[in-house]
């Protein structure tokens, strides 16, 4: 990729490139990752000016597991220390280069229908590279694609025609579509044929009818209790008063039998409650917490309804996280669950159940 950049910004080593061609173009080294690698080497000659690689980089001949549709089911992944490839992540990057250096070509059809197809679990499933990568070269093809002279019609099932509801900036055709019984929608042009690349983008909006697994526990082990500030047990069950502040504890351990970093701990409260002081475990008031299990998170972030914590975990390596919680406001709360998960290797990950509790005023 670095050579790509410099042959985009006119300073390619021409010489330098084809030899890494060579070198990387023995049967020894055939791979998924060493195709990805190939691939940007050749679209840096070509951005060079050198254009015997035009065969292979507008049609590329994709390795089984990139082109079998089922990169994102069972992608390959490298989760080193600093590596973040995956099979997703490869087809999306050479999505790029090739929107990049034959913008509104019917030959980019293939790569997007593969990149589609790696998109095709729930999307904490994928990391932040594979949506990167994907979701900008999808971008680059759409916003390609020429519509001029086009007159499309939605349909909903088999009868019922959608009005549009708007034509945007970029001549697109925008429709609001209530689809409660899940018809198949159907997209007809009148006028001239509509090119091989232009896209229907679809946003869906609502309740997915999947449901997470309530708890999950791999690679990591996340549990959590409630107490109150002399540390005795807290039933969440039973309503809360108003005012009082609950402290929750994290315990999460990594049981991945490998060093993890990248690990993102989220803990999210119901509504009712408002974080009092997300470092409360390192003031003196709460003598009962042991400070040598606290986790030396590299990062913190505050939200309404969540703090996330980040950072590294060695393997078998067990910590805690403190959080303390005021009850502001009365009322019947569920919070969504909680989970830890390496950013990068979407299967190391815990889940728990949110929690379920009643807020009310004292006395009441």
């Amino acid at each position: 990729y670095m050579h790509y950049l410099a042959a985009r910004a006119g300073m390619a080593n021409k010489a330098r490139i084809q030899l890494l061609i060579d070198e990387g173009s023995k049967p020894s080294t055939e791979s998924s990752r060493a195709f990805e690698s190939l691939y940007l080497l050749k679209a840096a000659l070509h951005a060079a000016g050198d254009k015997k690689y035009l065969s292979d980089l507008k049609a590329p001949l994709l390795p089984s597991a990139l082109a079998s549709n089922n990169a994102g089911a069972a992608a390959t992944r490298e989760w080193e220390r600093f590596g973040f490839y995956s099979d997703l992540r490869a087809l999306g990057l050479i999505l790029n280069i090739h929107a990049d250096l034959f913008p509104n070509d019917p030959s980019v059809a293939r790569l997007a229908d593969a990149v589609v197809s790696g998109f095709g679990r729930s999307g904490w499933q994928y990391n932040t590279q594979e949506l990167g990568w994907g979701l900008t070269g999808l971008g680059k093809i759409v916003s390609a694609s020429s519509l001029s002279g086009l007159a499309p019609e939605l349909f909903l099932g088999t009868k019922n025609k959608i009005p549009k509801t708007s034509v945007n900036q970029n001549k697109e055709w925008l429709w609001r579509v209530t689809n409660p019984a899940g018809e198949a929608l159907r997209l007809e042009f009148t006028g001239k044929k509509p090119p091989e690349n232009a896209f229907i983008v679809v946003t869906a909006q609502g309740i997915p009818k999947e449901k997470l697994p309530a708890n999950v526990s791999q690679g990591l082990n996340l549990s959590r209790e409630y107490l109150d500030l002399e540390g005795k047990p807290v039933d969440m069950s039973q309503p809360v008063n108003l005012g009082k502040i609950v402290v929750a504890r994290l315990k999460l351990q990594n049981s991945s039998n490998k060093d993890l970093t990248n690990i993102a701990l989220t803990e999210r409260f119901p509504a009712g409650f408002e974080v009092e002081n997300p470092r409360i475990g390192r003031s003196a008031n709460l003598s009962w917490i042991d400070q040598s299990r606290l986790w030396k998170s590299d990062y913190m972030d505050v939200r309404d309804n969540s703090v996330s914590f980040f950072g590294d975990l060695n393997n078998g390596q067990a910590v805690e996280v403190v959080v303390a919680l005021r009850a502001t406001l009365a009322g019947q709360f569920t919070a969504a669950s909680s989970e830890a998960q390496n950013m990068y290797d979407t299967g190391i990950i815990a889940r728990i159940q949110g929690a379920k509790t009643t807020i009310r005023q004292a006395g009441k």
